[in-house]
C-alpha cells in the first residue's frame, strides 16, 4: 500500500514545505476518488453477496466459534445430518404433541434448541445461518419464509 504521509516527508525534506505541502493536496484528491470507487465496489460486492447466498451450491457458513458452556461441538463433516435429524425429531414431537397433516413448519431455533438439549453445538457463530442453510437444501424441507421451513415427514418416522 502507498505510504503518502512517507512520500508528503521525503518531498519536505529534499524540496522543501511548499513542495510537500502541494504534494498534500494532490494525495487528498487522489485518496477521495480511490475512496469513492472501494466504496461502490464494497456496495456491489455486499449485493452480490446477498444474491449468491441464496444458492443452493453456496456455503455461506461462518467461521468455527466456541462450542457454548457445558456443549460438545458437532464435527463439520457432520453438521448435515445431525441438524436435519433434529428437524425431522423437532417436526415429529410437533406432530404428537398437536396431530396434525402430513406436513408442518419447522423453525431454525427450535432445531438449534433440540441439538443444545442434546449438549450439542454447531460450533459456529451462526447456528440459525447454518441451520437454515442445510435445511434449504435438505430433501424433504422447503423455505416458506425466513428461518422457517415446511417439512414432509420421512417415511418411517412415527407422527
Amino acid at each position: 500500500m502507498r505510504d503518502y504521509v512517507k512520500e508528503m516527508m521525503t518531498a519536505w525534506a529534499e524540496a522543501g514545505e511548499q513542495a510537500a505541502y502541494d504534494l498534500g493536496g494532490g494525495f487528498l484528491k487522489e485518496i477521495q476518488s480511490d475512496y469513492d470507487s472501494l466504496r461502490r465496489q464494497e456496495s456491489a460486492i455486499r449485493a452480490l453477496g446477498m444474491v449468491l447466498q441464496e444458492h443452493a451450491e453456496v456455503d455461506s457458513t461462518p467461521e468455527p466459534a466456541e462450542p457454548g458452556h457445558g456443549l460438545s461441538a458437532i464435527e463439520p463433516s457432520e453438521r448435515s445430518k445431525r441438524i436435519t435429524d433434529a428437524a425431522n425429531e423437532v417436526r415429529s414431537e410437533q406432530q404428537q404433541n398437536w396431530g396434525g397433516s402430513e406436513s408442518h413448519l419447522v423453525k431454525t431455533q427450535s432445531v438449534l434448541d433440540a441439538l443444545n438439549n442434546k449438549g450439542l453445538d454447531l460450533g459456529v457463530q451462526q447456528p440459525l445461518a447454518v441451520i437454515g442453510t442445510v435445511l434449504a437444501s435438505a430433501d424433504g424441507f422447503s423455505k416458506v419464509s425466513r428461518n422457517t421451513f415446511l417439512c414432509k415427514l420421512p417415511t418411517g418416522i412415527p407422527r
